[in-house]
């Protein structure tokens, strides 16, 4: 899996920000309800899902990206992040850690053996529900809600 890009990394936010803040408001308002429950952002990139929830009052917040350069973006503003480098589709995480996993502008530039790692992933970390903007994916996968 490639691990950096620093370029994209900087570029990301300035160049995708008006493109993607309304999903994550979306994702957000989806969210409310479960402002005191344990979310992890697999594939955070820059940690902007996250960020926005922190500035809403979400407390048990987490998330992971492979890519250092990203995790340096995601790193500022100071926000009650968890945030560590690692593969998303191999964590460390005990079993059915956390209450919901997001999966967020990551699953379609994987090819396919990846994208069936990062769900299996992803669903191991969570007992309850796995949260993706794909449609499709929400179909496939036997989630149970929070």
């Amino acid at each position: 899996m490639k691990e950096d890009n620093k370029f994209s990394a900087t570029i990301y936010d300035p160049v995708l920000f008006l493109a993607i803040n309304p999903i994550r408001l979306a994702v957000m308002k989806e969210l409310l309800q479960y402002k005191d429950k344990s979310i992890l952002d697999l594939c955070c990139g820059t940690g902007n899902q996250l960020k926005l929830l922190s500035k809403n009052g979400f407390k048990n917040l987490h998330c992971l990206d492979i890519s250092k350069a990203m995790l340096k973006v995601a790193q500022k503003g100071g926000h009650p992040i968890e945030i560590y480098n690692t593969d998303a589709t191999k964590t460390n995480f005990d079993d059915a850690i956390f209450d919901i996993v997001l999966i967020s502008f990551a699953i379609h530039e994987k090819d396919r053996k990846t994208q069936e790692k990062l769900v299996e992933e992803a669903h191991r970390r969570t007992p309850r529900s796995v949260y993706t903007r794909f449609h499709w994916l929400q179909c496939q996968l036997a989630s149970t809600s929070v």
